[in-house]
């Protein structure tokens, strides 16, 4: 097979039959000027024969001419000379080829960190290892996976003897296949020597990554295969280590495995004997013989009603965090559409009958389109159409979008579960009121984490019926253009309740709408009248003919409290055949008793094919709308206390703790912006370093072949000396902010802090500066940002004891794992604190990582497309938004790479006249980092860009700095009509 550029050709085929395989002739420019250094060194001339003589070389080492010398076309003594035993012009060449082909053909991080270790401190064994691959070629074993193969060679002892070497392989693989990693210690006598037995014990050597990776990809297209969602990381983790630990056949057997509800053991076991028997891996006797055996798994209850199939799905003892949300389904929908979505899991749900694998695939779809702030309304339609012909011999759970939405709550951490609410938020209704994952069968419970939602700046209404009421969320949907699931016969829409907060609608709507499921009780109404503003008050007439105290007793309760109510009294014997009444004036004469509230008569508003009814839906509206324009209702400033007393008392405990660990440093920043205290004294070593930077820029943009005084240079370097020692000296005594941000870094579960402080951050800051303002250069005592905090933190932490850098350096790690943007390039000083983000990147450095960037003017939507494109949280507004360059790390399911990094700039040419140069440094850096740069504009590409990306793009290349690949450029023209349209 031909050593060729191509990473598919050289590491992922399964097998190699070198023997009977033909070199092909040399197509990259390696291989070509191998070729002819080992052609002009044996002598040979440029014919096709020739060529292949050399390529046989390089494919197979020198050994594969062994046996050959008489049919080669080169003088007997040529060919002694260079076959001897000792080392020789030949074995040097070889040497070199393969040590480059090894730098570029794999692509591991971890095998190149590796490759540098070998070098460095057992250069001795790395030559050994070089000649043995130069005498029987780089890929000589190619069993099962070619870098798991060729690291065994790297670690064991391998001759001549073909036949004793395949033996040998043959073992060491069988056994790690079969009974796990630490079967190696039985070959330990057969290592190169005692430092790499050192290592072999050691779970982060290149051994045991290339095994992992092997294990990994493989079980990857096992899940596949079996219909198991390889987007639960947790269980493929769990699988990943079992077979780690004891192989593919003892390992799916632990019980970790079968307590794992979303795999159906059985299924798995038989494709992974059928990938056994493709890839030729021997089956131990024992599991080979048991083609029938039935494995025992954790039995799932069967659901005998709908409370008992919520508490099933509920009880998940670890639940998810953010980490599994910046996950969700990135690069796995790749041209896909939700009918094949559902389509794999209505079926995967048919298969095996198993409602909480169901329930738990279609997290990962929610939570993809949640981060992109999608509403779910036609996701679920679909699920349930499909789910609704389901065709099983018990009988199927009620399906509904509010159970999957309280499950999915339910099985979430504090962190994570704000998170969601706040996606929800955008463009779907939010629970408020949601049924208890208690075991008592009607007990409801306030959602908590609302509280960080609820937009108080708005009135919120509620709409409520009084007795059966049938298609309020009908009415509410038509007149609010909202998405309020319709009612069903289930659980979740008795005494249920959810609020639109209408986020979707560019110019904002008058009011929050609430929606009651069912018939309110009286004791409920009464707990929560207080949070609204505003009621809608359904009644059908025939009802309040027949039940007229206890709808009076209901009515008293929001009467009492002299806020806007609008009652509604539905389904009028109102004569349809008088068609010169007047809308107004129908119902004039119903319910006269009735003088307190002011009342709207509906007809039959089911029957839609009546344009009377259709009218009278239309008259709704603009009395609704109508009275919110004209008189407001006022918002009560008791919303949040009155929110606050309705939680629960875990939950209340639990946001007392997060706002005791923040509050210290909020209370201190907010009094920085109020002015009560001087930001000098909060932030010395920060307004230092803020200076210092300044100087540099100057010093950095002075014109040295213009008429520059040098009396001006001198100075701004003495200020530079004068302003670093400033600095020295004031790091030995951290500010009082470090000092607070560092407690709060020290608070148990952390993210749930900083997640809280930023949003409360962000919303003291609108109170400063201007939604018009936040764009420009604002002060820092304005700013209320997080990207401040963790900048005089860096800065501090130079004199913290090193246990304290290493806690500084881990936090931010897990700041950036759950998906928080983070800052690489300050973009008020234009610095990169390299030594900080290096030594916070080092747990991912293991990982293969896809880097992509994106560049574009300033307003041109950059960081609203890398959020929707890959589910990343870049904060978004108009005007300029991105300051500097931030990046985000997504973690992929894909076997070619574990994670990407999206990195969003600061948008180039902007209206603030920044210097043209720090936009040319912006392009260079993406284009010298990027595997993919995207080039974002609005319409079409300006001269000025073309300008600037030209010029990077040329300056890159003939810098030759960078060990990155070419990167590939996309250019997106958003809002920009597609020319192909006929």
């Amino acid at each position: 097979m031909s050593r060729n550029s191509s990473v598919s050709t050289s590491l992922t085929a399964t097998t190699t039959d070198t023997d009977n395989e033909s070199p092909m002739l040399a197509t990259n420019s390696l291989d070509i000027d191998y070729n002819l250094k080992l052609r002009q060194l044996l002598q040979l001339d440029d014919s096709h024969d020739s060529q292949r003589i050399a390529e046989t070389l390089m494919e197979r080492g020198r050994q594969a001419l062994r046996d050959r010398g008489d049919e080669l076309p080169f003088d007997s003594n040529v060919f002694e000379k260079h076959m001897s035993r000792s080392p020789n012009e030949l074995l040097s060449i070889l040497k070199q080829y393969n040590e480059l082909l090894l730098e570029k053909d794999v692509h591991e991080e971890w095998f190149h960190r590796f490759l540098l270790k070998l070098r460095g401190q057992f250069h001795v064994e790395y030559d050994s290892i070089l000649t043995q691959l130069a005498e029987c070629g780089c890929f000589r074993f190619n069993k099962i996976n070619a870098v798991l193969s060729l690291i065994v060679q790297f670690f064991f002892k391998f001759g001549a003897d073909s036949d004793a070497d395949n033996l040998l392989l043959n073992q060491v693989f069988d056994s790690m296949l079969n009974e796990g990693y630490e079967s190696i210690q039985t070959y330990k006598d057969h290592l190169r020597d005692d430092l790499l037995k050192i290592q072999i014990e050691n779970d982060q050597n290149a051994l045991y990554l290339a095994l992992r990776d092997y294990f990994r990809s493989s079980l990857l297209d096992l899940f596949k295969q079996a219909q198991i969602d390889a987007n639960e990381t947790e269980a493929l983790e769990t699988v990943l280590n079992c077979v780690m630990k004891a192989g593919w056949w003892k390992g799916v057997r632990e019980e970790q495995v079968k307590q794992i509800t979303s795999i159906n053991i059985n299924a798995f076991i038989k494709k992974l004997k059928d990938y056994c028997t493709e890839k030729k891996i021997p089956i131990p006797t024992e599991f080979a013989m048991a083609n029938n055996e039935e494995v025992e798994q954790a039995p799932e209850p069967e659901p005998n009603d709908e409370h008992q199939v919520v508490l099933m799905c509920t009880k998940e003892a670890k639940k998810q965090n953010l980490s599994d949300l910046v996950t969700a389904g990135e690069l796995t929908y790749i041209n896909q559409v939700f009918t094949q979505i559902i389509d794999t899991i209505v079926k995967a749900y048919a298969s095996n009958k198993r409602f909480l694998s169901f329930i738990r695939s279609c997290f990962t779809p929610i939570m993809y389109l949640l981060k992109r702030c999608q509403n779910l309304d036609d996701f679920f339609k679909g699920l349930h159409r499909e789910y609704s012909k389901c065709k099983l011999t018990v009988r199927k759970p009620k399906l509904s979008l509010r159970m999957l939405i309280h499950i999915i709550l339910s099985n979430s951490d504090l962190s994570l579960s704000r998170k969601l609410m706040f996606l929800l938020s955008k463009r779907n209704p939010v629970p408020l009121l949601q049924l208890s994952s208690s075991n008592h069968q009607n007990d409801y419970v306030f959602v908590s984490s609302i509280t960080h939602v609820w937009d108080y700046s708005k009135p919120t209404l509620l709409s409520f019926g009084i007795g059966p009421c049938k298609g309020k969320s009908t009415i509410l949907n038509r007149i609010f253009l909202s998405s309020f699931e319709r009612s069903m016969n289930s659980i979740y829409f008795q005494n249920t309740i959810d609020i639109d907060f209408g986020s979707s609608f560019l110019k904002p709507r008058l009011a929050n709408i609430a929606d009651v499921h069912g018939s309110i009780e009286k004791a409920l109404l009464e707990r929560i009248h207080e949070l609204f503003d505003g009621f809608l008050i359904h009644i059908q007439y025939e009802y309040f003919q027949n039940n007229r105290d206890s709808c009076v007793d209901i009515l008293n309760i929001v009467q009492n409290i002299q806020k806007y109510c609008l009652l509604i009294i539905r389904d009028c014997p109102i004569d349809d055949d008088d068609d010169d009444d007047d809308d107004d004036d129908s119902g004039v004469n119903l319910l006269p008793e009735i003088t307190d509230y002011k009342k709207v008569f509906l007809r039959n508003v089911s029957d839609q094919s009546n344009q009377k009814n259709e009218d009278s839906i239309k008259t709704l509206n603009d009395i609704i709308w109508n009275d919110l324009a004209a008189n407001p209702p006022r918002v009560s400033p008791s919303i949040e206390t009155v929110l606050e007393d309705l939680m629960d008392e875990t939950y209340k405990q639990e946001t007392h703790e997060v706002l005791r660990a923040i509050s210290p440093l909020e209370h201190e920043l907010i009094k920085i912006a109020d002015g009560k205290v001087a930001v000098e004294a909060y932030f010395p070593e920060y307004l230092i370093f803020v200076k210092l930077c300044e100087l540099k820029l100057q010093l950095a943009n002075f014109n040295f072949y213009a008429h520059q005084i040098d009396e001006d240079v001198d100075k701004v370097r003495r200020e530079i000396l004068q302003k670093e020692h400033e600095l020295q000296n004031a790091k030995t005594h951290p500010n009082r902010i470090h000092q607070l941000f560092c407690d709060m870094l020290n608070a148990p579960n952390t993210l749930v802090p900083l997640d809280l402080l930023i949003a409360k951050l962000k919303q003291a800051r609108t109170k400063y500066v201007s939604q018009a303002d936040m764009a420009s250069n604002i002060s820092l005592e304005k700013k209320l940002s997080i990207d401040i905090l963790w900048r005089n933190t860096i800065l501090c932490s130079e004199y913290e004891t090193n246990e304290v850098q290493q806690h500084l350096r881990t936090q931010y790690s897990e700041y950036i794992k759950a998906g928080f943007p983070f800052e690489i390039i300050d973009g008020d000083n234009l610095y990169f604190q390299y030594s900080f983000l290096y030594g916070a990147l080092q747990t991912f450095r293991s990982y293969r990582t896809l880097v992509i960037s994106i560049i574009g003017p300033q307003n041109s939507g950059k960081s609203t497309l890398l959020n929707y494109m890959f589910g990343t949280l870049f904060d978004v507004r108009d005007g300029r938004c991105t300051r500097g360059v931030y990046g985000s790390l997504v973690k992929t399911n894909r076997t070619d790479f574990e994670y990407i990094m999206l990195i969003d700039t600061e948008g180039l040419l902007g209206i603030e006249g920044r210097n043209i140069e720090y936009d040319r440094r912006i392009v260079l850096f993406c284009l010298a980092v990027s595997h993919v740069v995207i080039l974002n504009m609005r319409g079409e590409i300006s001269k000025p860009i073309e300008t600037i990306l030209t010029l990077c793009a040329e300056s890159l290349n003939k810098m030759g700095i960078t060990h990155m690949p070419a990167p590939t450029v996309h250019f997106v023209l958003n809002q920009q009509a597609d020319p192909n349209i006929e």
